[in-house]
């Protein structure tokens, strides 16, 4: 069967009209010089050339029909679907795709649909299936993903179907439209209805409540339940954590309640008695079990009180921040004092107040998510910030690197040209066998590396299999030792990380020691984060790091670590003058490395004599009014950060100045770093000061943001999956508010921020949307500004996610299935059709012709030709130039026939005498006389064709 050839660039084809002229300049050049043969054979050459060239220009391929069926399977693998019908699903899956069902050529691919489409394995002749390792985020569902992911990764070369195992709820993306793109490229996709009915469930549709009130009104909390028979149970109420009594029994706070099918609605009035944001959470309690969902029994609503301003004190030692708290109070500014276990780890948390003060707080205090938010407040709700110094404070409590550090008007590494003790800090990883090992370990080494001074040494060391050079047991460095730098090197280093499992801890802490022994460092310290099962380390290496004045500090987490272990690595640490921590909860880690990182914390801390304060004049900022202040008796030395952050308060010192107090607009906040403490250790003088008052309330006023205008209206709710805020706006004179000047963000449950579009809808009204997908409570804060860009105030309004929309399906959707299945021409398969069920079905398949180019196996023929067409120009000859070549050949051959004719006469004579003397005579018969005539006429034979050839030679020589 001949294959169709097709040309991608079929208009090169036209260099085949170059065959006349080679064909006319070939022969006529060739036959001028009498070489006849060689003419026709360079020109046939030359032909073949240009015609392979041509065609090869042209780029042809030829249709290669496929062979085999590819399956691409999309596994819904979201929380809507029951546990037992997803693991019944998977056993069809595996049952249908078993090797000896698949048949030969057919190829396999498995993803797995969450909130996003994730490969499990690639189309392969050998897929084995299995649940995937990585499964997707299952509190969304997008089908639309995984069948979009499916079309992009169908081969060329087979047959295509795409199976859909799903329950057809989809929360995100339209399937449909996708499955009309599968349709169009013919590529059928059947479906697996994974079906269920919960008739037993009641959930809590939505908490509505006012967006803002003030102190003393009563608000109207409405709570909207929907049941799908009818059902009993208690609803119980929870204001801010405290639940409300709205029941009417005695001795009982829940409202016992019998639910009919459908909605039920409930309103209750509550009594607003403090300020800030007040969530309010509805529960449903059934009576029985019999409820499938527990997710979605309860519900979320926030509303804002209005307040004349509250500052959170954040301090772990009250008695050291008492003058600032007795201030600020006799100023009439609210405070609030907390330890650093009760900041807010939520920005709604936040928003209940103007400003936060930190006050001698280290970072190791905070874990990251109370970090973000913190970040968040200032920088997109428009809160002020106060650090304030101590020994914990700034580098000393390991804010180098932060998140917050960028919110900071300073550096909280000194500069350079500050003569400061270096550091050494050795890493020994073996997080493996904790859960997500690799996960932690990565964090663990990159929180403590970034907490590092740029002047310290630097290095980890982990366990590989594959050893290589320079390891010891196959234990060795992944970042030698080396100054921190830019940390760039380390941070490659980190994610490089193989984490191996380790044997002993006498070879890295070895390798660790031989390190750290000759370093000029003023602390060497080790940190080891292990389970704690490989074997313990020498008396003698221990002596040597005591010797060596080396600090091992060891970090033991969960895993097969067992009592003795446990032992083993407090032993360690006790030992060479560290500390031992036992670590139940990984997300503390990171806060355990920072601390351990401090290397240096003492010598960032200046303090020891009296420092006097060198003021600069400024024109605005917090302290632009004072003109004098007390001397210090110590401080922590910090660095100017560029751009606009002002330090117009600095302590003179010999190799330059040290920022004291300075301040910074940060996004939409503000603030404001005072590097010495509060009056209880260094600035002793200053609470008897007679403009000490004036200066912390000047700072604190200057920092807490503006108050909410009393004109602006706002609401805000959650359809479908998406935030909407609408605001109504108006002046002091009732007139509407047009082309508003604003900034709006919306804050995620994490804390991240995202700019907000507010769009005009008519006078005075003004719209947005946001997508909200995961639960939790979304703050918007929306920022006025006037007309030189100044805030003006600003509105906190809040939608909530009580759960994820995976839990509000009580039906499976069976119709979207079907409709796909009958759209692209899939079909509907069945649990009940197991043994009978073929995937790689090949009935009515359309199997691609893929065009294989072969333009490259041309050229390499024409480039072959090419040679033989040098070959048959350089290297030709004709009939007189064989012959003369092979005369000489002929001569040599009748020369020697001659001579050996002579030379065999002779022999047979010698043994015919022979014969005739040892061998007796034998009477024989007489030979046909025929014989003899017949061989002297082959002697003749012979001997006239000899003589011809030697006329012939002598002929050819004359």
């Amino acid at each position: 069967m001949l294959l169709p050839i097709q040309f991608d660039r079929p208009g090169w084809l036209l260099l085949l009209l170059l065959l006349v002229p080679v064909i006319y300049l070939a022969w006529g050049g060739l036959t001028r010089s009498g070489a006849r043969s060689r003419a026709v054979a360079s020109t046939v050459t030359r032909c073949i050339i240009v015609i392979l060239l041509a065609t090869a220009i042209a780029k042809p391929v030829w249709e290669k029909k496929g062979e085999g069926v590819t399956v691409i399977a999309v596994l819904d693998r979201s929380q809507s679907i029951p546990r037992s019908l997803q693991m019944q699903s998977v056993d069809a899956f595996q049952q249908w795709t078993a090797p000896d069902r698949r048949g030969e050529h057919n190829r396999l691919a498995v993803i797995s649909v969450g909130r996003d489409a994730v490969i499990g394995s690639m189309p392969s002749e050998a897929t084995i299936f299995e649940p995937a390792a990585n499964e997707p985020i299952g509190s969304a569902t997008n089908l639309a993903k995984g069948v979009q992911l499916a079309l992009a990764l169908l081969p060329q070369d087979t047959a295509s179907r795409i199976l859909v195992v799903s329950d057809g709820n989809e929360t995100d993306g339209h399937v449909a439209n996708v499955a009309s793109i599968a349709k169009a490229n013919g590529v059928p996709i059947d479906v697996l209805p994974l079906q269920y009915d919960h008739q037993q469930e009641v959930m809590i549709e939505k908490v509505v409540v006012p967006s803002q009130t003030r102190i003393g009104q009563s608000i109207p909390v409405r709570i909207i339940l929907r049941s799908v028979n009818d059902a009993r149970g208690t609803l119980h109420l929870l204001q801010n954590d405290i639940e409300i009594n709205i029941s009417d029994v005695e001795g009982k706070t829940g409202l016992p309640l019998a639910l009919t099918s459908g909605v039920n609605a409930l309103v209750f009035d509550i009594p607003i008695q403090t300020s800030g944001p007040q969530m309010f959470e509805a529960m449903w309690v059934p009576v029985s079990n019999s409820d499938t969902i527990t997710a979605n029994n309860t519900g979320l609503g926030v509303s804002f009180v209005s307040q004349g301003g509250l500052v959170l004190l954040v301090t772990q030692n009250q008695s050291a921040s008492s003058h600032l708290q007795a201030l600020l109070e006799s100023a009439g500014i609210q405070i609030e004092v907390r330890n650093p276990q009760e900041v807010p780890r939520d920005s709604i948390g936040f928003s209940a107040f103007d400003a936060v003060v930190l006050a001698d707080i280290p970072r190791w205090s905070l874990d990251d998510l109370q970090e973000q938010n913190l970040f968040t407040f200032v920088h997109d709700v428009g809160g002020g910030l106060l650090m304030t110094g101590g020994p914990n404070a700034f580098g000393a409590g390991g804010w180098i690197g932060s998140k917050l550090e960028q919110a900071m008007p300073l550096k909280c590494e000194p500069p350079q040209t500050r003569q400061l003790p270096r550091g050494a800090l050795a890493l020994i990883m073996h997080s493996c066998e904790m859960p997500e090992g690799n996960y932690w370990g990565q964090k663990m080494a990159m929180a403590a590396v970034d907490s590092l001074s740029e002047l310290d040494y630097v290095g980890i060391i982990e366990y590989d299999w594959n050893g290589g050079v320079g390891t010891l047991n196959n234990s060795g460095w992944t970042l030698p030792l080396s100054l921190a730098g830019d940390k760039v090197q380390a941070h490659d280093a980190i994610h490089s990380l193989v984490f191996g499992d380790m044997q002993d801890f006498e070879s890295p802490m070895q390798i660790a020691l031989d390190g750290l022994a000759g370093l000029d460092a003023a602390q060497r310290h080790v940190i080891i984060i292990t389970d704690g099962d490989p074997s313990g380390p020498s008396q003698e290496l221990l002596e040597a790091y005591r010797s060596h004045e080396v600090t091992i500090s060891t970090v033991m987490v969960g895993g097969h670590g067992s009592a003795m272990d446990q032992q083993k690595m407090q032993g360690i640490a006790t030992v060479t003058g560290g500390r031992f921590y036992m670590v139940n909860d990984p997300n503390t880690l990171p806060s355990i490395f920072i601390k351990e990182a401090q290397l240096n914390s003492r010598s960032l801390l200046q303090e020891g004599g009296t420092w006097e304060v060198a003021l600069q004049p400024s024109i605005s900022g917090p302290v632009r009014d004072i003109r004098q202040v007390p001397q210090l008796g110590g401080y922590v030395v910090t660095g100017n950060k560029a751009g606009f952050a002002q330090t117009p308060w600095v302590v003179p010192v010999s190799d330059g100045e040290d920022p004291l107090f300075a301040w910074w607009h940060f996004g939409l906040g503000k603030s404001v770093a005072f590097t010495s403490d509060l009056g209880d250790r260094w600035a002793t003088q200053w609470p008897s000061w007679s403009g000490f008052q004036e200066f912390w309330e000047a700072t604190l006023r200057w920092l807490m943001r503006g108050a909410s205008p009393p004109n602006m209206m706002v609401t805000s709710k959650v359809e479908g999956g998406r935030g909407i805020v609408d605001i109504e706006a108006v002046d002091d004179e009732a007139g509407f508010v047009n082309f508003m000047r604003s900034k709006a963000v919306v804050i995620n449950p994490d804390g991240e921020a995202e700019t907000l579009s507010l769009q005009q809808t008519g006078p005075g009204r003004y719209h947005a949307e946001f997508d909200a997908p995961s639960s939790g409570a979304w703050l918007v804060n929306i920022a006025f500004q006037n007309g030189d860009g100044e805030l003006t105030g600003r509105i906190p309004t809040a939608v909530t996610v009580p759960y994820a929309q995976e839990y509000s399906s009580t039906t499976a959707n069976d119709a979207l299935l079907h409709e796909l299945a009958r759209n692209t021409g899939g079909r509907v398969l069945s649990f009940l059709d197991l043994e009978s069920v073929n995937l790689f079905d090949e009935t009515d398949a359309v199997f691609p012709e893929s065009p294989q180019p072969f333009w490259d196996l041309l050229a390499i023929l024409a480039a072959s030709v090419l040679i033989l067409d040098v070959a048959i120009r350089r290297l030709w000859m004709d009939k007189k130039s064989m012959q003369s070549i092979l005369a000489p050949v002929g001569s040599m051959t009748t020369g020697s026939v001659e001579a050996l004719r002579k030379v065999h006469k002779p022999i047979e004579r010698s043994k015919e005498e022979l014969q005739d003397e040892r061998v007796p005579k034998i009477p024989m018969k007489q030979e046909d006389p025929r014989t003899e005539e017949s061989n002297e006429e082959k002697d003749d034979n012979l001997s006239q064709l000899l003589k011809n050839k030697r006329k012939r030679s002598g002929g050819d020589k004359e």
